[in-house]
């Protein structure tokens, strides 16, 4: 069957992003999906649409143009997004599919549409927000205690923006961990929050001598894209010393 009028629902992803019903996070230069499906509805139940040709773009500039796609109606779309967007602005990310008679596959139905998806007629359009790039200071290991099986460690380090080097200021979520050098990462305690100059440090680890790396991470929020950063760290045996006293008799 055909059919002349078709529906778009698409939603952009990537490893950094956070969406709410208005807008969508993506990060400067980096990779991002824009992903979706053409259906078509006959009142009853949501059909697929043969996937034709579309133009993805940001504002005016054009990242993705053509065609291809799944047979069964879906689209995953990679794009990277234009490294000349200014971080923490909002841009309008717009898919459009062009004016054609569709082909509906009638064997096909999608029985749980998802609801929640954007669902526009003939394009879809979203705001995006450009998150802020960060970096992680190299890792500080400080001894706080010593214990018979070893020593207490803990790491720290500070949470900047890229651009300026400024700390990123309180309430970012990081993580710590370690790890024997080629083994699986531990992670420290809980995630801990920075404080107002981006600084936070880890709870106590307990370790025996020996060489191990060590890890700070910053998974990111709905403002800054995540980074992270490691140290390798030799922590020496207690030094020990034998006093001898000679008696004469």
């Amino acid at each position: 069957m055909v059919y002349d009028q078709a529906y778009l629902a698409v939603h952009i992803t990537d490893v950094y992003s956070e969406h709410s019903p208005v807008s969508y996070r993506i990060k400067r230069g980096g990779l991002f999906y824009v992903r979706g499906d053409v259906s078509y509805y006959d009142g009853t139940a949501w059909y697929w649409v043969m996937y034709p040709p579309m133009t993805i773009k940001i504002d005016e500039q054009v990242l993705s143009s053509g065609g291809g796609g799944n047979a069964d109606g879906t689209f995953n779309v990679g794009c990277t997004a234009p490294s000349t967007l200014v971080e923490g602005q909002t841009y309008t990310l717009t898919v459009i599919l062009p004016a054609d008679t569709y082909t509906i596959d009638s064997s096909i139905r999608d029985t749980e549409f998802p609801k929640e998806d954007y669902v526009y007629e003939k394009s879809a359009t979203v705001n995006v927000v450009v998150l802020y790039d960060t970096t992680i200071d190299t890792p500080t290991v400080t001894i706080v205690n010593r214990y018979p099986e070893g020593a207490g460690l803990k790491v720290a380090t500070t949470v900047r923006y890229a651009s300026t080097g400024n700390p990123v200021g309180a309430g970012k979520s990081v993580k710590f961990y370690y790890r024997v050098p080629g083994g699986t990462w531990t992670q420290i305690g809980g995630a801990k929050t920075t404080n107002t100059n981006g600084y936070v440090e880890s709870d106590e680890v307990v370790l025996t001598a020996g060489t191990y790396e060590f890890k700070a991470s910053f998974e990111g929020d709905s403002i800054c894209a995540s980074s992270e950063n490691s140290v390798t760290y030799v922590l020496s045996k207690l030094s020990t010393s034998i006093t001898l006293e000679v008696i004469v008799s």
